[in-house]
């Protein structure tokens, strides 16, 4: 992949902006109201929250991801997100291995826009747009405005789970973080074994802190 192809990922706090934007609490996930309508009633809440005065100070920075991450928890089915991203080589791995590698896939994740944080000014916009069904998946397109007033396009993926909906992939300028990630992780095993990427995992966790 291509430099260019990696940028959009971390380009004007874009990805911390992905993920927060979903601050749903999770009684209002489980209402499983429709795909397009949990997005919009989110990002009054997400930005509600990160333009929060009493969590702009630099020793209140832990304390403010530490909410961005527990409100997003319980609407990113971390499961599915990782079970992608691994592609096939998540059939030939076992339980334990499937359950360290969902929980360091999540703390990747929470490492990475955790780096992010900073980046956010507080007078960024999103902009909800359609929602499309694909089979059994439904994308929500939305934009984000940055302070600079560039326009980020950035769609989410969700699915229904239960009763609710729940997010497996979302794509920021036309990349999908599963996509990224399953390329990455496809490179490393060609001649790595499933441990030896768990032990990569392990090494960067907590590192963006």
């Amino acid at each position: 992949m291509s430099p260019r192809r990696h940028r959009p990922l971390h380009r004007g706090g874009a990805l911390l902006i992905a993920v927060a934007l979903l601050l749903v609490p999770a009684t209002l996930a489980a209402q499983a109201k429709q795909p397009r309508t949990l997005v919009e009633e989110a990002v009054d809440r997400a930005l509600t929250v990160l333009r929060d005065p009493s969590l702009q100070a630099p020793d209140k920075r832990h304390e403010r991801f530490e909410r961005v991450r527990a409100a997003v928890a319980s609407l990113f089915d971390w499961r599915e997100m990782a079970r992608r991203s691994l592609g096939v080589h998540w059939r030939s791995i076992d339980d334990a291995q499937r359950a360290r590698f969902v929980e360091l896939f999540e703390q990747l994740l929470a490492d990475r826009y955790m780096e992010e944080l900073n980046r956010f000014r507080g007078n960024e916009r999103v902009l909800v747009h359609d929602a499309h069904q694909e089979g059994e998946v439904y994308r929500v397109e939305t934009t984000v405005v940055t302070h600079s007033r560039e326009r980020v396009p950035i769609h989410y993926f969700l699915h229904k789970s239960g009763d609710s909906y729940r997010i497996h992939d979302f794509s920021i300028e036309g990349v999908s973080l599963v996509n990224h990630y399953r390329k990455s992780f496809s490179r490393f095993l060609v001649n790595r074994s499933f441990d030896e990427l768990l032990r990569k995992l392990e090494s960067k966790a907590g590192k963006g802190r």
